[in-house]
């Protein structure tokens, strides 16, 4: 919702907004003369309130304008796989989902198309998955495939939503390999499906949208920084984890937490058999959904295996460390589903599809399901900004870069002796090494093109604070070696830059400095990209 909405204008977007969203199901076109006949409907119940309409109108538009070109396409396997969800439809109380969607439809840039698309990827998936209450044993996997930034978090959430109202009682999320992006997405979890926060227990996110939950999440993990999984955590309680609780976890794609956890499981488990001698304990009745978020990131076994003319693996092959617990814990489970995230499939798609052991059994191969989620016609991605070739054997039309791409050459210097090669002089020339030294111009400091860049993020992130009425997440990604210690001398001019830009900032005049530079900057740059982008209804600051 824009911030400029009152209260009353808030109520009368969402009466109008329920009734457009019911009509588009029903397969009438929401134009914006149609927006406008159905809010004439309802301003005569609203005339004793303060309503700029006009403002209303332009938001309805915007969350009603963009539209989904494509559908959600895939294959699926459904050999020892029963189909479930249309048949049990109506006997399911969707309360998860109900209030993750009505969470979801008050946020900033998320639109009737978006809840559109989630509700249907997330319907296949769940279709494609198992129902939890099938007696096992069953083991689905599968894959869904997305474009960077557009919506893989929201659409994984939604699912484990739905997947909760239909009965799953085990969540667990791999989450990124390092503690910011672990706690980043367990931040997601607590808004888009705990309700609360993980770390102070204080209601958040769906909470507000939907109280009516028969089983409150718990979750054993949270959001600090280091809240990953720790057995020690839990040392000395008595946990039942078959009690018939929903349980969830966000875990880093790390050795130590997916041993804890691994062990942790294995100590609670109820059964245990023997298979070719190697013991199995395990959840006879208990149902596991493991999300795999960038599953092509050390998820994939990437140890060396030895097949037979059948394609199957040897059977003592020993992976690699991350692969070996994911399928260690999906084993442990005689119920279990495995769904990765990612928008750069080529690693899970080529996981060889016989390969497997004695003790994990098969591995992460995709071989129930790939789904892709289709973008919305708002989404920019990199065909849209760096454009395409024409390629009339791919059947590719020529598509035009955007008006944002700047090639810039000042990170060479050009060489004054013959005997030297250009590409070996100035800040970051493209023969390099780890001792390499920026200069440009003989100086350690950052190339003009760079401190430009700089600049319009420093622009950019103060209009996006303008536009949202608060301060709001922003980064910038500088990233010109694969030499970690020559990219911390980056680093360091970096930071040394936004010092004295900090500075004449704090104690410039206006009209003059930095201040005239970033100036410039708007007039030259960003009005004519704003207006460019005029249908995402982005608004221009003064």
């Amino acid at each position: 919702m824009i911030k400029d909405l009152n209260k009353d204008e808030e109520k009368f977007f969402k009466v109008v907004q329920a009734l457009l969203t019911s009509q588009k199901k029903e397969g009438i076109s929401i134009s914006k003369d149609f927006i406008a006949e159905q809010m004439d409907l309802f301003i005569p119940v609203f005339s004793d309130k303060e309503i700029n309409h006009e403002l209303v109108k332009k938001e309805l538009e915007s969350f009603f304008s963009h539209t989904v070109d494509e559908e959600v396409t895939g294959l699926i396997d459904g050999d020892d796989h029963e189909p479930w969800l249309e048949s049990k439809r109506g006997e399911i109380e969707w309360n998860f989902w109900d209030r993750f969607i009505r969470f979801k439809s008050s946020q900033n840039g998320f639109n009737q198309s978006a809840i559109d698309v989630i509700d249907d990827i997330t319907d296949k998936v769940l279709g494609g998955i198992e129902d939890p209450n099938r007696k096992g044993p069953w083991d689905r996997r599968g894959l869904v495939i997305g474009n960077v930034q557009s919506g893989k978090t929201s659409t994984y959430t939604g699912l484990i939503n739905k997947a909760a109202d239909a009965g799953y009682k085990f969540f667990i999320i791999l989450a990124g390999l390092n503690n910011n992006l672990r706690a980043q997405t367990q931040l997601d979890i607590d808004e888009g499906f705990l309700g609360h926060n993980s770390l102070t227990k204080e209601p958040c996110g769906v909470y507000d949208f939907g109280t009516n939950i028969k089983i409150n999440p718990d979750c054993y993990t949270n959001r600090s920084e280091n809240g990953d999984f720790k057995t020690a955590s839990f040392r000395g309680q008595v946990i039942n984890l078959t009690n018939g609780g929903i349980k969830v976890l966000v875990i880093k794609k790390n050795k130590i937490p997916l041993e804890n956890l691994t062990n942790w499981f294995e100590s609670f488990a109820p059964k245990e058999e023997f298979v070719k001698d190697i013991k199995r304990k395990f959840y006879l009745d208990e149902s596991l959904l493991i999300i795999d978020d960038e599953s092509d990131q050390a998820s994939v076994d990437t140890k060396k295996q030895e097949f037979d003319l059948d394609g199957e693996s040897r059977e003592d092959h020993d992976p690699s460390t991350i692969n070996y617990y994911i399928r260690k814990i999906l084993n442990m489970f005689e119920k279990s589903a495995y769904v990765g995230f990612t928008a750069t499939p080529f690693a899970n798609i080529l996981i060889n599809e016989g390969s497997r052991t004695n003790e994990l059994g098969p591995d992460l191969f995709p071989k129930s399901f790939i789904y892709n989620i289709p973008t919305q016609s708002n989404y920019y991605g990199a065909e849209k900004v760096f454009g395409l070739r024409k390629d009339d054997i791919a059947n590719i039309e020529y598509q035009s870069e955007l008006p944002i791409i700047n090639e810039v050459d000042d990170y060479i210097d050009p060489g004054f002796d013959e005997d030297i090669d250009d590409e070996l002089l100035g800040w970051m020339p493209p023969k390099v090494n780890k001792d390499h030294v920026p200069l440009y111009q003989g100086k350690p400091e950052l190339p003009p093109s760079l401190k430009k860049a700089i600049k319009e993020f420093v622009l950019a992130t103060a209009i996006r604070r303008i536009r949202e009425g608060k301060s709001i997440f922003n980064s910038m990604l500088i990233h010109v070696t694969r030499f970690a210690d020559l990219q911390h001398r980056v680093m360091d001019q970096v930071r040394e830059y936004l010092k004295e830009i900090d500075n004449e900032i704090r104690h410039g005049s206006i009209g003059e400095g930095i201040y005239l530079e970033i100036e410039n900057i708007w007039k030259n740059s960003f009005i004519n990209t704003i207006d460019y982008f005029d249908d995402l209804n982005l608004g221009k600051p003064s």
